[in-house]
């Protein structure tokens, strides 16, 4: 009848007979055909589902990467900050330092030099006493401006490195 089978042979035990069954090859073929094509959609729906996986496992990789570098990043300017901050804070310290020595240098030269200005304003005024000749009178006038020029801008000196100090 032009048909094709499939024939299946089992030796039945309790028996000394075999079983023979025949199934038209359309019914085998169309079964297989599902079984196949089931087969095949289950296989991609997976391999999709692994391809999700995997990009979703190398986007989470490069994230923790990145943090990391940022992490690493972020570390390395905080040790420049504490480096700079450090050494700013020595540089100010070294000023301060500094300004100290200025101010206690410039009080000690001015109270140095006033002690001989005074003595020589005060020379200066008792031979402006003493009835000088003229010419000796104009010098000794000038070395009592002078001196006295001098003697304020020490004070001055002196004012300034109070105030610095905080004395004023």
């Amino acid at each position: 009848d032009q048909i094709e089978y499939y024939y299946c042979l089992t030796t039945l035990s309790s028996s000394d007979m075999t079983l023979m069954l025949l199934i038209p090859a359309e019914y085998v073929a169309a079964s297989t055909m599902n079984i196949m094509n089931s087969t095949i959609r289950v296989v991609i729906i997976i391999m999709m589902l692994m391809v999700v996986l995997i990009v979703l496992a190398l986007i989470s990789i490069i994230k923790v990467q990145r943090s990391s570098q940022l992490v690493k990043i972020e570390q390395k300017n905080n040790e420049e900050l504490n480096k700079l901050r450090l050494a700013a804070e020595e540089a100010m310290i070294a000023a301060e330092s500094a300004s100290k020595a200025k101010s206690t240098f410039l009080s000690n030269m001015s109270h140095d030099i006033r002690t001989p200005m005074n003595a020589i304003i005060g020379f200066t005024n008792i031979g402006l006493k003493q009835n000088p000749t003229p010419e000796l009178k104009n010098c000794l006038e000038k070395i009592s401006n002078s001196s006295e020029h001098l003697l304020t801008l020490i004070n001055d000196v002196l004012d300034i490195s109070r105030i610095e100090s905080g004395k004023i």
